[in-house]
């Protein structure tokens, strides 16, 4: 590529969010506009000069992507930066040029997050967490070191991505990382740079890198964790080419230090290394520390007279303590081959070897062992290369050693460098045929839902700026009519694209008739709070200040009963004689102050209106809905379940929508109703269609465009589902087919303008939701049912002109447990009793409330589960059970509201200002119980989290029993509300076999158990020294501990079990930490022996504690 100069660029909008936003707050995202510079195709000589030209901008090839985002709220920064092929040439001048810039860049990365730091600690006076991430993306990647005229290093790679993340806890801990990732890293070194000669003397491998500090109090390391992983290494090199790359480190070498006398330079550099070490040693002694080097195959091939192979597989290295005291093993097979007349010969056979390391400030012991003998073969032809061989010739290629090397070993960089393999994948529905825009020799057919290679279009090669013209088949014309060719469509483009068929004859006097868009007709509706009441502290404990009809947390069980059905939009109940609910006590009422705004307005809130008499302005017209509730927003921040939003009073309401607030005292939503211009029947030819060209990248490296329809529906639902489109031009409703589990569905192009969609699953069906946009950037959510049992979401968000539909369950359960999770999701119902083989109280609501269980879910470890059979309407409510658990807990409700939002007063709330908590106590019949965590985060469709607070780890050998406090004075009986065991007693009622592997965590079996405390504290005992053979004894083997503190991540500390009656002492140690990655709620508290005895002798050894007899 050439350089990219300012006079090259332009400047255009991009819209897209980051992939680690949240998905609730993508809709806000959409919102803001940032800014990117991208590459012009044809160089301009002005400085933006042509921004405003749509027809220009989308001409331009994009060379850099920068993504930011930033929410103080959650003081959460993300800067994503993606870059084009790339090519650096660095030569010692330039590196010294810019050595200092990328020390200050250095610095700043480390000012950033000292404020970050700062920032929480001092000025958010620790209220919340934060986090700053940091990535880069390089797409394909060449480095050339050295000067191209003399020694050149060149290093490539297909993909690379540097990402640095900062995170700061709110109670004073945090996490660092830098992770490097390469994909297909490729290097060679060369005499001059001559593509057609290249060939690979390193890779292609894959690396990642990645380094890790935790932190505590404000910054300070207390641990550092360094880890290198590869699948294969491969080296292959050859005297002329080590010589070249010992001159291009010499020449950067002098060139960034002063020419000083050589001897004395060597000397003050050896010394400057060493007092560095030596240096950082000191600085990190302390600092737990943990290298850990993981590569699958490395292999190091010396190519002349003699070609040696050596090879490492399996290296894995670790090394624990701290900088100044490192202990640890490396291990890895060793293998040397000798190439030799076409085959190669084994020198060394297989052979696994280990290396021991004690390193100790001021001494190093290294040990090096296998248990297998030493096979080596020394052939005549061996002793006969290696005389011949020498490493000072001056010039010597791979070719000229005479020998026909293994094929595996001569990559080109010529294949390295090939152009990508372009895909193409019909799903319009259509088929069409595809030529090259600049020649129609070759043209191929594409059918429908097709995957084909588009190398056939160029037997001779594809240049850059080769484009496609695409005409539809005659099959596609008799279902359309005719249409014109789209022309010179972009093959190398980064770009979604939107193309219309236009017809071959178009009637200029209906193109307003066809191009019409659909108007939404709005009103508003506005309520007062009661007089009497002020906020939900004026209410009895359990009341719902805001009133909802859906997912209200109310225990009012005693109001008069509506009949209504979930109706489209969801705002408004519809009568139906099938369903009933109770009806929550309202506390708001139409305005009934002298300055109030009306009931019903339009949206200035200031005019009279009454929504029945909004007509149509003429026959053309035609309404697509009825009047419904407008739910768009953030749930919990912009508007509650039932569409309201809230302000002090009617004067202060604005554009911009918010949640309740304590001291609110009025409320408004939106009610909207669609009307559009009748649209065409299908057999219309002239009617308007649209084409996406989207291009995308595999992760090979081969481009894949799509051509598609501009609607797509979306199942994220667990359910097959049937989906019929109709419009009211339409003589009948159109079959699009079945969609599995979490499928994507285009809607064919013939069928894209249709204006409502149903589901069926089984027997049962919805009725028609109107999926049409009401604008190029807009959302609507719907509510709807499946018959009479099953309830769905249903999103239609417009981007640009896309659409997708977006099918959604009411509810989704997460297990974050290290076991499957098993859930009943039920309902309140009315006039039943209940049933006889359940007694299972429900936890959050009334005496007498009775719960029918509507669905049960079965999760595994760390999968999602979505529930559709629970109706919102009716008070949800959850039950949990665990392998090994031989009931089901008692029900709790689920309350889809956040803890801070002040709109219920519930006695016992936890859970922090986001999600709102409950503890489920699981009990075992003869064993202990458990008690976890589910956690609700809001939403339209909230998500349930079901986690431990602590998963425990006991590597003694020993039975162990916890508890968090003791039920006698004399700290000796254990608490049986929070005891557990990492051993199963054999009077245990549980039977063993019913838990399958994996599994033990729930009963506490083989080591594993988790663990609850309140007071965020653990105390243990050895309560048997023979956990697999014994039975629960009445005493335990040593006494109680007193309780530790565990509430934040604790490095491994050491403590001491006395025995009970006896003179023995068990010394432990414990660690905490946090569980990775979607775990990251829990903690993880490991038990270790103090002191492992490893006996590397021909004998057995006896080994006693010192005075025992």
């Amino acid at each position: 590529r050439n350089n990219l100069l300012v006079q090259d660029a332009y400047i255009v909008r991009l819209n897209e969010a980051s992939s680690t936003t949240r998905a609730n707050e993508e809709a806000m995202l959409q919102q803001y506009e940032h800014w990117i510079l991208v590459r012009s195709d044809t160089p301009s000589t002005t400085i933006l000069t042509n921004t405003d030209d749509t027809s220009e901008a989308n001409d331009i090839s994009t060379f850099l992507h920068v993504t930011l985002f930033h929410d103080d709220s959650c003081h959460l920064d993300e800067v994503e930066i993606d870059f084009d092929a790339i090519v650096l040439r660095i030569t010692p001048t330039t590196l010294k040029d810019c050595a200092t810039g990328l020390r200050r860049i250095l610095e700043l990365v480390q000012l950033v997050t000292k404020e970050m730091e700062r920032k929480i600690h001092d000025v958010v006076a620790k209220e919340s967490d934060s986090s700053i991430l940091f990535k880069v993306n390089l797409k394909p990647l060449t480095l050339l070191l050295g000067r191209h005229n003399n020694a050149v290093i060149q290093i490539m790679s297909h993909a690379m991505l540097v990402m640095f993340q900062s995170i700061e806890n709110k109670n004073g801990s945090g996490r660092k990382t830098l992770h490097l990732s390469i994909n297909e890293l490729q290097g060679s070194a060369h005499q001059m740079l001559q593509p057609q000669q290249l060939q690979t003397s390193l890779g292609p491998t894959s690396i990642e890198f990645r380094v890790a500090y935790g932190t505590e109090n404000c910054g300070s390391i207390v641990s550092q964790d360094i880890y290198l992983d590869s699948e294969a290494l491969p080296i292959h090199l050859s005297p002329a080419e080590f010589r070249l790359v010992q001159r291009v480190v010499e020449g950067f070498q002098k060139r960034l230090n002063s020419p000083v006398d050589e001897k004395l330079h060597s000397l003050q550099q050896h010394q400057n290394r060493r007092r560095s070490f030596l240096r950082y040693q000191k600085k990190g002694t302390g600092i737990m520390t943990n290298f850990r080097v993981e590569i699958e195959r490395f292999s190091f091939q010396l190519e002349s007279s003699l070609v040696v192979q050596f090879v490492l597989d399996k290296v894995k290295s670790r090394l624990e303590g701290c900088l100044s005291a490192l202990t640890g093993d490396c291990s890895a097979v060793v293998t040397c081959k000798h190439y030799h007349k076409g085959e190669w010969e084994a020198i060394i056979e297989p052979l696994p070897i280990t290396l021991s390391v004690d390193q100790m400030p001021n001494e190093l012991t290294m040990r090096v062992f296998t248990k297998q003998d030493l096979k080596a073969n020394i052939t005549s032809s061996l002793l006969k290369d290696y005389l011949k061989f020498d490493v000072s010739q001056a010039s010597i290629t791979k070719n000229e050693s005479g020998q026909s090397l293994p094929q595996q070993n001569n990559i080109s960089k010529t294949s390295s460098q090939k152009e990508p393999t372009i895909y193409l994948h019909n799903d319009s529905g259509l088929e069409f045929f595809l030529s090259v825009s600049s020649s129609n020799a070759n043209v191929i057919s594409v059918p429908s839902n097709c995957y084909i290679s588009l190398e056939t279009l160029f037997p001779l090669g594809r240049h850059k700026d080769d484009t496609v013209d695409l005409k539809l088949a005659p099959s596609a014309r008799a279902l359309v009519g005719d249409r014109n060719v789209i022309a010179k469509l972009p093959l190398d483009e980064n770009t979604r694209k939107v193309y219309r068929l236009h017809p071959t004859i178009e009637d200029p006097g209906k193109h307003a008739y066809y191009h019409a868009e659909a108007v939404v007709e709005w009103c508003m509706q506005n309520q007062r709070l009661r007089s009497s009441i002020i906020d939900c502290y004026n209410l009895p404990k359990g009341g719902d200040l805001l009133s909802s009809h859906i997912w209200s947390p109310s225990n009012d069980d005693h109001g008069h009963h509506h009949q209504l059905h979930g109706a489209e939009g969801g705002g408004e109940v519809i009568k139906s004689s099938t369903t009933t609910y109770s009806n929550p006590k309202n506390f708001w009422m139409k305005p009934y102050l002298k300055n109030d705004s009306p009931e019903w307005t339009d949206m200035t809130c200031i005019l009279r209106m009454a929504k029945d008499r909004v007509m149509l302005p003429d026959p053309s017209w035609i309404w697509l809905n009825d009047w419904t509730v407008d739910l768009n927003g953030i749930y919990g921040k912009d508007v509650d379940c039932d569409g309201w939003e809230y302000e002090a009073d009617f004067e202060t309401f604005h554009r911009e929508q918010r949640f309740y607030r304590r001291g609110d005292a009025c409320r408004r939503r939106r009610w909207t109703r669609t009307r559009m211009i009748r649209p065409p029947s299908l057999e219309d030819p002239q009617r308007p269609l649209l084409l996406i060209w989207k291009y995308s990248r595999r992760d090979d490296g081969n481009v894949v465009i799509k051509v598609t329809s501009p609607v797509t529906i979306w199942n994220r639902t667990n359910l097959s589902l049937t989906i019929h489109v109709s419009s009211p031009s339409w003589e009948n409703s159109v079959c699009l087919g079945n969609m599995e589990a979490n499928q994507r569905l285009p809607i064919p192009i013939r069928y894209a303008a249709a204006t409502y969609f149903k589901v069926i699953t089984g027997s049962s069906s919805s009725r028609p939701l109107l999926i049409v946009p009401t604008g190029p950037n807009a959302s609507t959510v719907l509510r709807t049912m499946i018959g009479k049992n099953i309830h769905v979401l249903v999103h239609v968000t417009s981007v640009m002109g896309l659409v997708t539909i977006t099918i959604d369950p009411v509810v989704k359960v997460v297990n974050l447990l290290p076991c499957d999770l098993f859930v009943e999701l039920g309902q309140v119902v009315f006039g039943k009793k209940q049933k006889e083989n359940d007694d299972r109280l429900a936890i959050g609501s009334n005496d007498g409330t009775v719960v029918e269980c509507q669905e049960q879910l079965n999760i595994p470890v760390g999968k999602e589960k979505a529930g559709v059979r629970i109706n919102p309407c009716w008070k949800p409510h959850l039950s949990l059970s665990l392998p090994g658990y031989g009931q089901w807990s008692a029900w709790h409700r689920i309350v889809n509201r956040q803890v801070s939002s002040c709109s219920w007063h519930a006695e016992n709330v936890d859970g922090d200002d986001e999600d709102f908590t409950t503890y489920v106590k699981l009990e075992r019949p003869g064993g202990d119980g458990l008690t976890v965590i589910v956690s609700v985060e809001a939403g339209h469709c909230p998500t349930i989290r079901v986690y431990a607070q602590y998963w425990i780890l006991d590597k003694t050998g020993f039975g162990c029993r916890f508890c968090d406090s003791f039920s006698d004075i004399l700290g000796r009986q254990a608490d049986s509300a929070t005891s557990r065991r990492s051993w199963l007693p054999q009077n245990d009622t549980a039977s063993v076999t019913t838990i399958k592997d994996g599994h033990e965590w729930s009963i506490g079996k083989d080591g594993m158990t988790l663990f609850f405390s309140k007071k965020e504290k653990i105390a243990l005992c050895v309560e048997t020294d023979e956990p697999t053979t014994t039975a629960a004894p009445k005493d335990p083997v040593s006494i109680w501990i007193s309780p530790v503190d565990i509430s934040n991540v604790l490095p491994k500390t050491v403590l001491s079990v006395d025995e009970r009656n006896g003179y023995r002492r068990f010394d432990l140690a414990i660690g905490v930490t946090v569980c990775p990655s979607i775990f990251s709620r829990t903690k993880l508290i490991t038990l270790y022996p103090r002191f492992t005895i490893c006996n590397w002798l021909d004998t057995d050894i006896l080994v006693a504690q010192d005075g025992l007899q």
